[in-house]
């Protein structure tokens, strides 16, 4: 195996991964008890209106997912561009589809397999199967055991225009162009959001997170340079903040913009 294929480990993601998981799970719990009728008990407590607050923490556990899979997968792109001074787009994309696809497919032939006596199939198997999972996910017309499968979708998506958007970034000043694309994407989440609330355009703001996985890019770029931010970021007063903020989260103290757009429920 030649050395830009080699396996990278960042054994420091592991936690992040771990956290992550823990507030999907756990929101997923919460959500499932008034499937079983338990609608007095929250893990997060309840709103004004009565419903669970129980979305939170796995939104933010998404989100972090988001943002891992960009520092990943941008920093295996500096690395080859490192060696080589070039992307093989046509080796990246068999790598993802590698990775990804047959574990995929597994899954939904699977499910398919469990509820076909019981589930009549419609177009909405298409876009499952050309990885547009997100799609019936904001229309809140998902199979049953498949609606988590909207955010392999965004990230699929993502990587169809990632590395040749990555290649026009990398040539010079790559942290102010990516800012900026970054920013234009905040902003028109922000604005689509507060304009049209919970429209099908504010609702694919939300769920297409590509400025997420933009956002974790930007970090693998720093930390790829050993950039100072990088330094700051890695000292222990810094840590302790993250660490209390992200606490104070999850016991609802507070909201923070989660995705850029938070829900108002």
């Amino acid at each position: 195996m030649d050395k830009i294929n080699k396996p990278i480990f960042l054994s420091g993601l592991n936690g992040l991964r771990t956290i992550a998981a823990i507030g999907v799970l756990l929101s997923h719990i919460n959500l499932s008890l008034q499937n079983f009728g338990v609608k007095t008990i929250s893990l997060f407590g309840f709103n004004e209106k009565g419903i669970q607050k129980s979305w939170v923490l796995g939104e933010h556990g998404v989100t972090m997912f988001f943002v891992l899979s960009g520092f990943l997968i941008t920093f295996l792109l500096l690395k080859e561009y490192e060696k080589t001074g070039a992307i093989r787009i046509k080796d990246f994309y068999i790598r993802r589809a590698l990775r990804i696809w047959p574990l995929y497919y597994l899954y939904i032939f699977l499910v398919l397999i469990t509820i076909f006596s019981f589930f009549k199939f419609d177009f909405n198997l298409l876009l499952y199967l050309t990885f547009f999972a997100n799609i019936p996910f904001i229309n809140n017309a998902t199979y049953p055991a498949m609606g988590h499968l909207w955010s392999i979708s965004v990230e699929e998506q993502f990587y169809l225009f990632w590395p040749f958007l990555f290649l026009f970034l990398i040539k010079n000043k790559f942290i102010k162009k990516l800012s900026i694309v970054i920013f234009v994407f905040a902003f028109f989440r922000i604005f689509i959001w507060y304009i049209k609330p919970f429209s099908i355009p504010a609702l694919i703001s939300v769920v297409n997170r590509f400025d997420c996985m933009m956002f974790g890019a930007l970090g693998a770029y720093l930390f790829f340079k050993e950039n100072v931010i990088v330094k700051y970021l890695n000292s222990k007063i810094v840590q302790l903040i993250a660490w209390a903020i992200m606490f104070l989260l999850v016991i609802n103290v507070f909201q923070f913009l989660n995705s850029i757009s938070e829900f108002n429920y």
